[in-house]
Parts: structure tokens; C-alpha cells; sequence
């Protein structure tokens, strides 16, 4: 009984991910981080991932010749963990640990933190400059009209939004 009920269930996960994603390929079980900014940013559509990287380690502030203000969401929440992970390489504690180190050694300080989408949405509207990430089915209509998706390239140049194939943001 137990394992048809499993079935049954990831069956209706599949169909559901398809129906968000018609045409996409979404690694099993990973659901899309898409990268925000104001619907009013300077940002250009596309960013690389490199300077996305290094912009949420600190290690950069400007993209493109517009300077950002990244911020993340509260510690430990779900879409935080897989943005960490999948963009830094790091786990909750390696990330308290670089900050740490930072904060000894004189550099940044860790960014503003949100834990519900629509408050990060709503700071970030209000933001021509900030920058931030959010689980794309967090983003209802309302929220998507107050801020635009960025695109990422990828090293090799190729670029992807949320849901495409080869989209390396998870969680």
C-alpha cells in the first residue's frame, strides 16, 4: 500500500513539474531559484554566473557597470540552503564561517536576510539597486510584477532562465 502511494505521489510531483515547466528538463525533485531584481533595475537581462558568485561572497559589487546590493534570504530556509549550495559550493556552516572570516580580516559584512518572498519582493521594488533570489513557484502573479528574472550565462556562454535545461540555481 506504502509504496503505491509513493508512486502515485511522485507521479503527481512529475506531472506537476511539467505543467510549470512545459518543454523544460528540471533535475528529479529540484524545483528552479530565480535570480530577482527590481522591475525597475538597470541590471541588463542577462548575468554570468561568475559575477553573480562573486557578488554574493562580496567579492564584487558592480556587474555591468551597475553597482548591486545583493541580498539573501534568512538562514537556513530551504531556498537558501540550495542558493548556497548551488552557487557557492557551500553548506550552512562553511557559509557562517566565510563570513566570519570576513568580518576578522575587514571585509564585507553578511547582507540584509529576508525569510518571506513577498517582503524580500517588496524591499527589492523599492530598490532600484538590490538584487536577490527567490524559488520561482514562491513568485505568484503579484510578486512577478514587481520585479524581473535575470537570466544567467553560464561559463561556456550559453544562457538559461529557471526551468531550462542545464539552469544550475536548485534547490
Amino acid at each position: 500500500m506504502r509504496r503505491r502511494v509513493k508512486g502515485i505521489l511522485l507521479v503527481a510531483l512529475a506531472a506537476m513539474t511539467f505543467s510549470l515547466f512545459p518543454g523544460k528538463v528540471l533535475p528529479a525533485g529540484k524545483s528552479p531559484i530565480a535570480v530577482i531584481v527590481s522591475s525597475r533595475s538597470d541590471l541588463p537581462e542577462v548575468m554570468d554566473l561568475t559575477d553573480l558568485k562573486l557578488l554574493f561572497l562580496g567579492k564584487k559589487s558592480e556587474v555591468r557597470g551597475v553597482i548591486l546590493e545583493p541580498v539573501n534570504r534568512r538562514m537556513g530556509t530551504p531556498v537558501r540552503v540550495g542558493f548556497d549550495r548551488s552557487l557557492l559550493g557551500m553548506d550552512r556552516h562553511e557559509v557562517k564561517r566565510y563570513w566570519l572570516m570576513e568580518q576578522l580580516k575587514g571585509g564585507p559584512r553578511p547582507f540584509r536576510e529576508f525569510g518571506l518572498a513577498a517582503s524580500l519582493v517588496s524591499y527589492l521594488s523599492a530598490r532600484k539597486r538590490a538584487i536577490s533570489y527567490a524559488g520561482l513557484e514562491e513568485l505568484t502573479p503579484e510578486l512577478k510584477r514587481r520585479v524581473r528574472v535575470v537570466k544567467i550565462r553560464l561559463p561556456g556562454g550559453e544562457v538559461v532562465g529557471p526551468g531550462d535545461s542545464g539552469y544550475p540555481l536548485t534547490y
